[in-house]
């Protein structure tokens, strides 16, 4: 006949295998500074129901710095949270037909512009860290980006021709809106980290809008994936027990 052990007993146990897994568990603080360049692959929703407009995206380059706080559950396993000021761009262009026919006279026109819109985010990153080795690192996790300032330059020129004359009038245009804080956009983070010194990490990093969807001034929706690469200097890290 087995006789179960008493309530308390069962609990000094299970503190005893908890304690026991903290002193063997090297749990550690950790401060980072983190700096990254990044390549930005953006996709245009354009609403364009006449169908007369044709749309290019430029990709273009961005970078991201700020701090990193990490907490090592083990030699293995790690968590990190950030706090980012980053930058993106890219470029607009679009070429619509402008003709018209007025009494019987028709009129020739196009319309190009180029708009190169750029952003200013703070970003707030949270990822796991698996170590299956000393020197390399995967990391998985989620992003969010907030919206601090918006900046974009249109440069362009209008084509008419009627009578088989034609002109070309140029025009360039810029604009600067600061919204306030609000969230834009939330990306999944995928991660490879190689830990050249044990102060310092080199990342190369993917990150893939999972939404919401970014309203665009000068277009449509947009959407966004990053390629990433960083640097972070551990300036300070808590001993181990």
């Amino acid at each position: 006949m087995l006789i179960s052990p008493p309530p308390l007993a069962r609990w000094m146990a299970l503190v005893g295998l908890f304690a026991n897994f903290a002193i063997h568990v090297q749990a550690q603080w950790s401060l980072g500074v983190h700096g990254a360049g990044q390549y930005t692959l953006t996709t245009v929703e354009v609403v364009d129901p006449t169908g007369l407009a044709e749309v290019d995206v430029i990709d273009g380059i961005g970078h991201a710095e700020g701090l990193q706080l990490g907490y090592s559950f083990s030699d293995r396993w790690s968590v990190g949270l950030g706090v980012l000021h980053e930058r993106r761009s890219h470029t607009f262009e679009a070429s619509v037909d402008t003709s018209l026919d007025v009494l019987g006279l028709a009129i020739r026109g196009e319309l190009f512009t180029s708009t190169r819109i750029a952003r200013s985010y703070l970003q707030v990153p949270f990822a796991a860290r698996w170590r299956p080795i000393d020197w390399l690192g995967v990391e998985g996790g989620v992003a969010a980006s907030f919206l601090l300032a918006s900046d974009a330059v249109s440069t362009g020129e209008l084509d008419v021709a009627l009578f088989g004359f034609g002109t070309e009038v140029p025009f360039t245009s810029s604009s600067t809106s600061t919204d306030g804080l609000r969230a834009v956009m939330v990306q999944a983070i995928g991660s490879l980290v190689f830990l050249v010194h044990p102060s310092v990490d080199i990342t190369v990093g993917y990150l893939q809008g999972i939404g919401p969807l970014e309203e665009d001034d000068n277009a449509g929706s947009t959407t966004q994936r990053m390629l990433r690469l960083g640097v972070t200097y551990t300036l300070w890290r808590q001993a181990s027990r």
